[in-house]
Formats: C-alpha cells, sequence, structure tokens
C-alpha cells in the first residue's frame, strides 16, 4: 500500500537467540508512518548489502512490509529498528 490507500501490514518474526525460541507479532500501520518508511528503506537497502551474523546465539529478525521480507541479524539492528521489532513483537 503506498499514501493515501489503506494501512500497511508490518510483520517481525524473531528467532535464534540461546535458547532458539521463535516470536511473531505484526500491525497495521498508516503507510505513512515513520516506521513503514524505516523498513521501506531498510530492505532496499538489504537488497544491496545482506546481513551478516556477528556471533553465536544472537537473534535473527524478519521483518515483512509491501510484501517484501529483509533479514536483519540481532548486531545490525539500529536502535530505532530494534524499537519498532519491540513494539511489534509486543503486540
Amino acid at each position: 500500500a503506498s499514501d493515501g490507500e489503506g494501512p500497511t501490514m508490518v510483520k517481525v518474526r524473531r528467532s535464534g537467540g540461546f535458547l532458539g525460541r521463535t516470536k511473531e507479532g505484526g500491525a497495521e500501520l498508516a503507510p505513512s508512518a515513520a516506521h513503514v518508511a524505516a523498513l521501506r528503506n531498510l530492505i532496499a537497502q538489504r537488497d544491496v548489502t545482506p546481513s551478516k551474523p556477528k556471533g553465536a546465539d544472537r537473534y535473527i529478525y524478519e521483518f515483512e512490509v509491501d510484501g517484501r521480507k529483509v533479514v536483519v541479524h540481532e548486531g545490525d539492528m539500529s536502535p530505532e529498528l530494534r524499537a519498532v521489532a519491540n513494539e511489534l513483537l509486543e503486540s
């Protein structure tokens, strides 16, 4: 969805970590929401530069927006992206 259309579904899936548990969450956000724009930018960047693992027992996050997915390893998470993930995982 783009501006002027209905809400955009944003999903996150966190896997890995010491216990290997998987948790999922998501929310419908306005297409103009800062989170949606940040994730679209991230997906565009990761198409060029994929995220790489930064150690054992770390989380792996998979974000989905507009039907496109991006995988981000815990060591590559910005504070803003971590906040989005935490918010979606708590919903």
